[in-house]
């Protein structure tokens, strides 16, 4: 199956983001949980569960694993560029 380029391949921070909001910022980028989250509460509430759950599956949107995504960071935020490569992210260090 052919996928098409990533809409999203590189996220910038500066020095003065802090670890936590650019990680959420980070993953949400590349899959926002609470889409499937909606969706899945919605089909719960249906008749034919089975049905409509495989029908969820059937037409899944492109979802781009994290290591599609080049994060550039300061070299001062190793700690934050650690957390980033632990989940998967491609994190390339940038001086300012």
């Amino acid at each position: 199956m052919y996928l098409p380029l990533p809409p999203l391949t590189r996220l910038s921070f500066s020095v003065s983001v802090e670890d936590q909001a650019a990680i959420q910022t980070a993953v949400l980028a590349c899959y926002d949980v609470r889409r499937d989250d909606a969706a899945l509460r919605l089909v719960a509430a249906q008749h034919k569960l089975d049905v409509q759950f495989d029908n969820l599956r059937k037409y899944y949107p492109v979802r781009r694993e994290f290591s599609s995504v080049e994060v550039e960071l300061p070299g001062s935020k190793q700690t934050l560029a650690n957390q980033l490569r632990g989940l998967g992210f491609k994190v390339v260090k940038v001086d300012l």
